[in-house]
């Protein structure tokens, strides 16, 4: 093999990682690999197919638990902490559901008064799993102390200071292709609402509606534990 054919075959190699990258269950990725032998090609072959298939599997995992998405109702802070006497709303297509135990939300709401008809359901989900953002570079002790110093109205201990910039877990929501579409729909129509992310029958967070969302994702975020965002992704497949 001469160095023009290994050349060309490098090339071949970094063209078929680049497909490799964009490939879906439905592509067919055809390889030519110069100047290998019989051998190699036949090798090479088999392994797309092993990572083709891998992928193909992965996406093939419904989504059938219990999480829907709907809004809760302008009032609902009104009425369970504002004393707004609830027979003087009109209350009719909605229900009064606890929010998750480790859920974060305005006023910390711990019920939310959020519509029976589920804008969003399962069957519009692709996939959920769990991402952990990147931890906060925090000051030492020493650090705090010397900043304490220097400002009179920090107003926080060491440890108040620890507890606001800890990060938590969450769950990354991707929409299937009808459910992206059906998502921008939803947020559009209900722009400066508040959104609830029901799961098992438990609110997770209601996030107010600030833009259309388009790119088919969501995030729940909240102070919960890996355990309890695994626990949730369970429900949410219906495991």
């Amino acid at each position: 093999m001469n160095i023009f054919n290994w050349l060309r075959g490098k090339q071949k190699v970094s063209e078929l990682q680049t497909e490799r990258q964009r490939v879906t269950p439905v592509d067919k990725v055809i390889v030519r690999l110069y100047g290998a032998s019989d051998e190699a090609r036949v090798g090479m072959t088999i392994l797309l197919a092993c990572m083709v298939f891998s992928s193909c599997n992965q996406a093939q995992k419904p989504v059938t638990g219990s999480i829907s998405m709907r809004v809760v109702h302008t009032q609902s802070a009104q009425i369970i902490y504002g004393g707004l006497p609830s027979n003087q709303v009109d209350l009719s297509g909605y229900s009064l559901l606890p929010a998750h135990p480790a859920a974060t939300g305005e006023n910390l709401t711990k019920q939310y008064w959020v519509s029976e008809c589920e804008l969003i359901s399962n069957t519009d989900m692709a996939s959920a799993k769990l991402f952990k953002p990147r931890p906060k570079k925090l000051w030492t002790q020493e650090e705090f102390d010397a900043a304490v110093k220097q400002s009179t109205n920090f107003g926080k201990t060491y440890q108040e200071y620890l507890d606001m910039n800890r990060t938590y877990p969450g769950i990354e929501l991707t929409f299937s292709s009808s459910g992206t579409s059906k998502f921008a729909s939803v947020t559009s129509r209900n722009l400066n609402r508040h959104l609830a992310i029901v799961v098992d029958g438990q609110v997770l967070m209601a996030p107010q509606i600030l833009e259309p969302i388009h790119d088919g994702m969501a995030q729940i975020n909240g102070s919960f534990s890996e355990e309890e965002v695994e626990e949730i992704i369970q429900k949410i497949y219906g495991e």
